[in-house]
């Protein structure tokens, strides 16, 4: 398995090939990310000798470099899901070890810090994807604890206040290791 450190970057106006950004402070594998226009940030994941990580590092959007320390999650792992507003970034879910995680963290983008608890998903479920506008989150599919199958659960959370999921709907097929994208107005999850 590849444990890949590198960092890239596409110009979303014009078709082309992904061009070098910098580097993770260390190779990693299932992790998840989020941004605001200013800052990304890559979270948890796991390392060449198998561990779960709680490591959040950031990026400057406009300027090219290796990652920077940001913090902690509050609890290490991998194959979770990231979301997030023009403020607050959020990594939900996430596999553990002897199971999976109902775990869902926030951050502040714009500062540094470890993250702080936001709630729990409905079930422990890793493998999910997620989406975001403004205002809500959604987070959906993946693999629950007792049901290794896809899940076809989607779950909404309000992204500017704290709390537990709700239940959104369900996709049209269950679902694992698929991912989100976000426009402005709508989300989409393939």
């Amino acid at each position: 398995m590849a444990y890949v450190d590198t960092i890239q970057f596409i110009t979303m106006a014009s078709a082309g090939n992904a061009t070098d950004f910098g580097n993770l402070s260390a190779g990693r594998l299932r992790t998840a990310g989020f941004s605001s226009t200013t800052r990304g940030i890559i979270s948890g994941g796991m390392n060449s000798d198998a561990d779960n990580q709680n490591i959040l590092e950031y990026v400057t959007m406009s300027s090219a470099g290796n990652a920077t320390d940001f913090g902690d999650l509050t609890v290490a792992r991998r194959s979770m899901a990231g979301l997030s507003s023009a403020t607050r970034g959020i990594t939900a879910g996430g596999q553990i070890p002897g199971g999976r995680s109902n775990v869902i963290d926030y951050v502040t983008i714009a500062s540094t810090g470890n993250a702080s608890d936001f709630g729990n998903l409905t079930a422990d479920a890793a493998n999910v994807a997620a989406c975001a506008n403004t205002i809500t989150g959604l987070i959906s599919g993946g693999n629950f604890d007792g049901n290794p199958s896809r899940a076809d659960v989607i779950q909404s959370i309000t992204i500017a206040s704290t709390g537990n999921t709700t239940d959104f709907g369900d996709l049209t097929v269950a679902k694992r290791h698929h991912g989100g994208a976000s426009p402005a107005a709508a989300s989409v999850q393939g």
